[in-house]
């Protein structure tokens, strides 16, 4: 099973023969079965032809549109799951405080133990007092998770673990051009937290879409509180990954993988596009003019290819025997949610990462 991403409006796919065609400026450079594909991501302008869309529907493969910098736009999806007993028995998890609160405290626990993963491998190879406070503190963190007594007082758990994981962030990027103080977003204010951010934002597309596919909804959460359009249940699930994240990224430039070159640094104070860019005009999207820090082509590229091979690694599934692709055991765990939901019995085990 493949992941299969495009970008930019120079790349095309297209359906030739009961195949999907991915053309480079219209010349043919890759030729794929349905069977090899477990969903399409478009970023940018890259575009899709109509028999392409008819089969990708027929084959029941998500298509997820995105900006360039990885923003979800939209989705499109075929029939999609029919379990509508699924969504109200997510429903009645959601309203009933002490199920809700269980089931989040075992997604916070499992981030805060997998964050301790990346720190001890920094701490393996270069050795820092900061780093043993950061696991000594983080493993305090998930005790107190385990024992807090309602939401508010999870989350507080949950960001008190965050501040002192990215305070230890600084100490596990090695490289010398690249610096990082603390965690930025919208928008990213240096290469690292660009990284970060693309990342994520491609992580919760991943969870979303794996939400989908357990017949849940997306945007109905436990830890994160519906609505704003935000799709909280994905950003749950996307708790304990985000530490897998963060160490593609750590890989990324501490293994001079990019180079301070390949990131787009723009300015606040520069100046709109004078004529913007049409909805049906041809075009690159622009990054957002905040004042922030994206990926450039270059880098970009690197980042998905890094995150594209990390997800095909296979580890240990908290549910099954032997060893699965990453992308499956993140697809087992929203199928292990949704077996939660309708099983007041049964207790969310989150991924363990080692």
């Amino acid at each position: 099973m493949r992941w299969l991403v495009l970008q930019g409006r120079e790349r095309s796919l297209h359906a030739r023969d009961g195949h999907l065609v991915v053309c480079l400026r219209g010349e043919e450079v890759q030729r794929l079965h349905a069977t090899e594909i477990e969903e399409v991501h478009l970023l940018g302008d890259a575009e899709l032809s109509a028999a392409a869309r008819r089969l990708l529907l027929a084959a029941e493969i998500p298509v997820l549109l995105l900006s360039p910098a990885g923003a979800f736009r939209g989705v499109l999806l075929g029939p999609g799951s029919k379990a509508g007993e699924r969504r109200l028995a997510q429903l009645a998890a959601v309203i009933d405080p002490a199920r809700r609160l269980a089931l989040a405290r075992e997604i916070v626990v499992g981030k805060l133990r997998n964050q301790l993963v990346p720190i001890r491998r920094a701490h393996r190879a270069v050795p820092h007092e900061a780093l043993i406070d950061a696991q000594v503190a983080i493993a305090a963190s998930a005790e107190s998770a385990q024992r807090a007594t309602d939401l508010d007082t999870l989350r507080g758990v949950e960001g008190y673990g965050a501040r002192v994981y990215f305070s230890a962030m600084r100490r596990m990027l090695r490289h010398p051009a690249f610096t990082f103080t603390e965690r930025s977003r919208r928008p990213p204010r240096d290469p690292f937290n660009a990284g970060l951010s693309f990342l994520y934002t491609l992580l919760c597309n991943r969870t979303l879409n794996a939400c989908w596919q357990a017949g849940l909804d997306p945007f109905v959460g436990l830890l994160h509180e519906a609505g704003r359009g935000k799709p909280a249940l994905a950003l749950d699930l996307a708790e304990e990954w985000r530490p897998i994240v963060d160490a593609v990224v750590l890989r990324i430039f501490n293994n001079s993988m990019v180079q301070p070159d390949d990131f787009v640094h723009l300015s606040a104070l520069d100046p709109a596009p004078s004529q913007p860019v049409a909805d049906d005009e041809e075009g690159e999207e622009p990054p957002p003019r905040e004042g922030g820090v994206w990926l450039g082509s270059v880098s970009r590229t690197i980042v998905l290819h890094a995150w594209d091979e990390r997800l095909r690694e296979r580890s240990s599934s908290p549910h099954l025997e032997g060893r699965w692709a990453l992308r499956d055991i993140l697809d087992q765990q929203a199928r292990h949610l949704s077996a939660c939901f309708l099983d007041p019995a049964l207790s969310y085990q989150p991924f363990a990462w080692r």
